[in-house]
């Protein structure tokens, strides 16, 4: 570890720098900063709540759907005009 074989050399004295606290800057030096960190966090939060949406809609779709099925079957003609009865069932014990 430390010889560069792992694509990390170390330096010869990690001490060695010129660090002037005043010309420390937050924006990471390409002028964004916090202004984009926040803006990220409303897009995902409105990205959330159109993807719960979109659960809670296809959610219910599928209960309607289920229930207009159950409808469908329930009915003697299963919605067409003359009864459908499959192979090796009595019409008696059609659903």
């Amino acid at each position: 570890m430390g010889d560069g074989s792992d694509g990390y050399a170390q330096p010869a004295d990690p001490n060695s720098h010129d660090f002037d606290p005043q010309a420390v800057s937050t924006d990471g030096g390409d002028g964004s900063g916090w202004n984009d960190v926040a803006s990220g966090e409303y897009v995902a939060y409105i990205l959330m709540i159109i993807g719960w949406f979109i659960l809670i809609r296809a959610i219910s779709d599928y209960i309607r759907a289920r229930r207009h099925e159950m409808l469908v079957l329930q009915s003697p003609d299963r919605g067409l005009g003359i009864p459908i009865i499959a192979e090796g069932e009595r019409a008696e014990t059609v659903v």
